[in-house]
């Protein structure tokens, strides 16, 4: 019977800069985004967090999303953009810091700070905050409800990072602890009022009180 010859990959193809290479698999890479991995005895609560823990992305989308769906509202982009930045001073830390993830084949880079721990704890805080600031305009019971989602969410997201061994706990920690400060401090200057001081009548309310 004659043998199956083997067609010649296309110049230029996938196969044929793969079939170049010395190593043919090690020529190819993942997109580590959303790619998780959890232990095959953990498939009920590993394969919950490793869908939780692309929670992060979810959120971007949101930011985009209100962002540009509410122009006159510049709150939102304010807090995109210092999302953004959270993330930025999370790429120069990992490098100036190089310690290294717990499991070497999870995940790429450095791990200290967890930048999943830091972009939660950010988001987290600016929520926490916002709904102390705007507690008028809610129902009573519907602020508290928002503010403990929020830990929750966060809580979980920074769990799955230390379950799936991407990080040390150390290494959440500080995320953590990072993101509760740049994101404080980031409410702080783009708020209208600041929920930390003592709360100021606006215009309108001072001028209504004069009348």
């Amino acid at each position: 019977m004659d043998q199956p010859v083997a067609l010649a990959a296309p110049r230029g193809s996938l196969a044929a800069m793969c079939a170049a290479h010395p190593d043919p698999a090690a020529a190819l890479t993942s997109l580590s985004l959303t790619h998780v991995m959890y232990h095959v005895d953990d498939a009920l609560i590993g394969k919950a967090l490793a869908l939780i823990t692309l929670l992060p992305l979810a959120m971007v989308v949101s930011y985009a999303t209100l962002a540009a769906a509410r122009p006159r509202e510049p709150l939102w982009l304010a807090m995109f953009l210092g999302q953004l930045g959270n993330e930025g001073l999370n790429f120069v830390l990992k490098r100036w810091i190089a310690e290294h993830r717990p499991t070497p084949f999870l995940g790429k880079g450095y791990g200290m700070p967890s930048s999943h721990a830091q972009f939660m704890s950010y988001w987290c805080i600016f929520v926490l905050l916002l709904v102390h600031a705007e507690r008028r305009r809610l129902p009573s019971w519907l602020g508290p409800l928002i503010q403990l989602a929020a830990l929750a969410i966060a809580a979980l997201v920074i769990y799955s990072r230390v379950h799936l061994q991407y990080h040390t706990v150390a290494q959440v920690l500080a995320g953590t602890a990072i993101g509760t400060v740049v994101g404080a401090v980031w409410f702080a200057l783009v708020h209208p009022r600041f929920p930390l001081l003592p709360s100021r009548p606006r215009p309108a309310e001072q001028h209504a009180k004069q009348e």
